[in-house]
């Protein structure tokens, strides 16, 4: 990590002394969410990225990423970041806007973006940013307006009658825009080059439990904190079922999102 201080690499470093325990709601994916669990097992699956290589996770959120990469940069305008960097003390953390890094070019192998793009006002801006800071591509993963029935009702209806969408279920959790896919490919390769793309299975059972969280917390969409939407005894059943059939067919269980591996 010395590297990147040498490099000029302006890091607000949050790292203070380990105090206590660490909270582990914010690091198990058991406890975060039943969305967040299966889209986190999915994307490790199609990612094509070095995870010893140096990576920037740009809108990193809680950091449950942190642990899978030898040199990892978070980087996120969450308020509660400090607290983020207090569960993972052998990583680096910045309070930034992914429009504006405070890095010099090319200080970074490659990135990690996850359901960040749809969150902010020019998409494009952000994809610059990570094509400055990057020497070499990496992967972006997005919701698409192509979701099924079950994980959004509503919106799927007023979006078949070309209405506009209600600040709820795919369109809630603070989210600017949700794209269609031609779109997402229009925005990315005006920046990158797509390698390839793959839509994260989409099945039945996801989305009616993705539909229970989007009732009861897609409407707390000033900032989304996944260790504050479910409680770990209720996701227990959850995940018990998710293994049993992920086992049996991973198509049951897949996620609504398109992950992208880009390059320069």
């Amino acid at each position: 990590m010395d590297s990147f201080k040498s490099a000029g690499m302006k890091l607000k470093d949050f790292k203070p002394e380990k105090l206590g325990e660490q909270d582990s709601s914010r690091t198990d994916l058991r406890m975060i969410s039943y969305n967040y669990y299966t889209r986190h097992k999915a994307f490790f699956k199609k990612a094509d990225i070095d995870f010893k290589s140096t990576v920037v996770d740009v809108g990193c959120s809680a950091g449950v990423l942190a642990q899978n990469f030898e040199n990892y940069v978070g980087l996120d305008l969450s308020e509660d970041l400090e607290n983020v960097a207090k569960d993972n003390p052998a990583k680096f953390f910045v309070r930034a806007d992914a429009m504006q890094m405070p890095f010099v070019d090319n200080c970074f192998d490659s990135f990690v973006s996850r359901h960040l793009l749809e969150h902010t006002p020019t998409p494009r801006k952000v994809l610059s940013e990570l094509k400055r800071v990057c020497r070499s591509g990496g992967v972006l993963e997005l919701p698409v307006k192509e979701f099924p029935f079950l994980f959004d009702p509503l919106n799927f209806t007023l979006q078949k009658m070309k209405k506009q969408p209600k600040k709820f279920g795919i369109y809630g959790f603070g989210h600017q825009r949700v794209f269609a896919t031609k779109e997402w490919d229009e925005i990315i390769t005006s920046t990158f080059k797509i390698k390839d793309s793959v839509k994260l299975c989409r099945g039945a059972f996801y989305n009616l439990i993705c539909l229970f969280e989007n009732i009861l917390f897609s409407r707390k969409d000033d900032y989304d904190v996944p260790s504050q939407q479910v409680k770990k005894w209720l996701l227990k059943p959850l995940n018990l079922i998710y293994d049993l059939l992920n086992l049996i067919d991973p198509k049951i269980t897949g996620s609504h999102t398109i992950l992208y591996n880009v390059e320069p």
